[in-house]
């Protein structure tokens, strides 16, 4: 589904019902473990505004954002990937990013136990990767 689409489905359906769907998905597995930090997920947001989410859905979903693959290799910085390693997606993003990145100099961090939503599943653990990364 598109950003289009989901945005079109929160404006026809509602937030909360379009959030039930979303924390539903494959990419959120580990939630179901965590169904406190899933529920206060879904009332947080269920408090935005379905327009206002719709609209940003719109204006700034994946579909949107400029690609900056290509220009990876120049980056003269080091480079902290981190996700859950239960989002096969953005686990496999990360991978091809630090193969067209250059191992060296590119530190992937997949937390276990966590999966899209992270930094919110596993904080100590992303604050550790960061503590070590900035140090």
């Amino acid at each position: 589904m598109n950003s289009a689409q989901k945005a079109k489905d929160i404006e026809e359906g509602g937030i909360e019902s379009f959030l039930k769907h979303w924390y539903s998905l494959s990419v959120f597995s580990t939630l179901e473990d965590k169904p406190e930090l899933k529920q206060r997920l879904i009332e947080k947001r269920s408090r935005l505004s379905p327009s206002r989410a719709a609209a940003t859905l719109r204006a700034f979903g994946v579909g949107k954002q400029t690609s900056y693959w290509h220009r990876l290799p120049e980056l003269e910085t080091e480079l902290l990937l981190i996700c859950g390693a239960e989002d096969p997606k953005y686990v496999s993003v990360a991978e091809a990013l630090r193969q067209k990145r250059g191992e060296k100099g590119t530190i992937l961090g997949k937390v276990s136990d966590a999966s899209h939503c992270v930094h919110l599943e596993q904080p100590e653990r992303v604050a550790n990767l960061l503590r070590g990364f900035l140090a």
